[in-house]
């Protein structure tokens, strides 16, 4: 495990690529990444786009286009602050939505609802705020600079 985390600590980029949404997306691989700090370039699928963010916190590629699988590497290497941005909004998304303490708390918060006759919600309002936030080009940093 150790190997592994230190492979994707020290890339330039960690790839998250897939061929279709039929198989297993390496979501671990992409949590991991965020965590660790390493820019992000993925396939721009539905698969994993609740993860991986084209323009805020990964440049996503079209599955299979290797030309673009390349121009999202050099851009990871020839801009320092496109790369800066990526990680700092990886870092922040994954430290807010995607950690264990995060999920936990999800699904207490399910638990009780469940308890108290409430209605279950299906994705958390904060989650649909968030994201209508990425759509609208207000996060907090703009990585297509």
């Amino acid at each position: 495990m150790d190997d592994s985390m230190s492979c994707i600590l020290h890339a330039s980029a960690n790839l998250v690529l897939v061929k279709d949404g039929n198989r297993g997306a390496g979501h671990i691989t992409a949590v991991a990444g965020m965590m660790l700090g390493t820019p992000q370039i993925s396939s721009n699928m539905d698969v994993l786009n609740d993860y991986l963010i084209g323009g805020f916190n990964c440049i996503s590629v079209p599955p299979g286009n290797i030309d673009a699988i390349r121009d999202a590497v050099n851009t990871i290497l020839l801009y320092p602050n496109r790369r800066m941005a990526l990680v700092a909004n990886g870092v922040a998304f994954a430290s807010r939505w995607l950690t264990h303490s995060a999920a936990q708390k999800r699904v207490f918060e399910s638990i009780d609802r469940m308890l108290e006759n409430k209605p279950q919600q299906i994705v958390d309002p904060q989650w649909t705020d968030f994201m209508s936030e990425i759509a609208a080009g207000s996060a907090v940093n703009n990585a297509d600079q």
